[in-house]
């Protein structure tokens, strides 16, 4: 679980530097950036595993 820990970390890096500093638009950017980002970022793992896996096989 470490190396997840470390990886979600950078993820939580670009989402806190991407909160604007007025509080309307940061809860706005909060709210669309947890419905959609983590969307996208699922689609994204998943996009990785495959692509890792076709990676893998080609390999051997």
């Amino acid at each position: 679980m470490d190396a997840y820990a470390d990886a979600v970390e950078g993820v939580v890096r670009v989402d806190v530097a991407s909160v604007p500093d007025e509080p309307q638009a940061a809860v706005r950017q909060v709210v669309v950036g947890t419905v959609l980002v983590d969307a996208v970022l699922s689609a994204l793992r998943l996009l990785a595993q495959q692509h890792t896996a076709v990676v893998t096989d080609r390999s051997r």
